[in-house]
């Protein structure tokens, strides 16, 4: 038991202290820096309206995942209903219920798909 705490000490010691850090360094001539940045801001604003059209689809889908969120909680309302002698209210409640987590999923995962779209 001692040999090994004695073999984890040494290798937290060795990950803590003694291994070497690297530092990631980046050195960009200024020159080029000032010659790059009227073509990236120009850039940027020709992109913008996509931009700004892809994060409103992301977001509209996103919302359609919210209201199935809510959804789920039809199939516990159609239970009770299917209890009081409401079959037929009850029994659609319940199925919206049971397909809400599905559409859920599905709008989960379309939210980056809509993204590069900018559809649905």
């Amino acid at each position: 038991m001692r040999r090994y705490l004695l073999i984890l000490t040494l290798v937290l010691v060795f990950f803590a202290v003694i291994a070497p850090v690297h530092k990631a360094e980046a050195y960009v001539d200024p020159v080029t820096i000032a010659v790059l940045t009227p073509i990236a801001v120009q850039t940027a604003r020709v992109v913008l309206p996509y931009v700004f059209r892809s994060l409103a689809a992301m977001g509209k889908t996103a919302l359609k995942a919210g209201v199935e969120v809510l959804n789920i909680f039809r199939l516990p309302v159609g239970l009770v209903l299917v209890c009081c002698m409401r079959f037929k209210s009850g029994g659609k409640q319940m199925l919206k219920g049971l397909m809400a987590p599905f559409k859920m999923t599905y709008y989960v995962v379309m939210i980056p798909v809509t993204g590069l779209t900018g559809a649905l």
